[in-house]
C-alpha cells in the first residue's frame, strides 16, 4: 500500500480527501497547521534536501492557477500542481503518476 501525507490549511479539505484516497487503497497521513504557501515550499525544499526523503513525491493543491508563474518558477518544483476542483480525477490521477514516477 501507497502512504500519501495531505497537508492543508483547512481540516474540511484535509478530512475529505484523507477519506477519497483511503477508499482508493492508499495509506493517508495529514496535517492541517495552517501552512502557508511559503513555508509549504520551505517543507518541499526540506524533503527534497533529505536524502531519506527526496524521492517522495509532492502533488501541490492550488486555488489558483497551476500554471502561474509565481508557482513555476520555484526550486525545487513539486511533482505536480493540481487545481483544487470538485472533480478529483485530477488529482487522482496525479497521486498515481507520481507514486509511479518515484519508484
Amino acid at each position: 500500500m501507497s502512504k500519501v501525507l495531505i497537508v492543508d490549511d483547512s481540516e474540511s479539505i484535509v478530512s475529505f480527501l484523507r477519506m477519497v484516497l483511503e477508499s482508493e487503497h492508499y495509506e493517508v497521513d495529514t496535517a492541517a497547521d495552517g501552512i502557508e504557501g511559503l513555508a509549504k515550499f520551505a517543507l518541499l525544499h526540506a524533503l527534497r534536501a533529505d536524502p531519506a526523503t527526496e524521492a517522495v513525491p509532492v502533488i501541490m493543491l492550488t486555488s489558483g492557477d497551476p500554471h502561474d508563474p509565481d508557482h513555476i518558477v520555484r526550486d525545487p518544483q513539486p511533482d505536480a500542481f493540481v487545481k483544487k476542483s470538485a472533480d478529483l480525477g485530477p488529482l487522482l490521477t496525479e497521486v498515481r503518476e507520481a507514486l509511479i514516477r518515484r519508484r
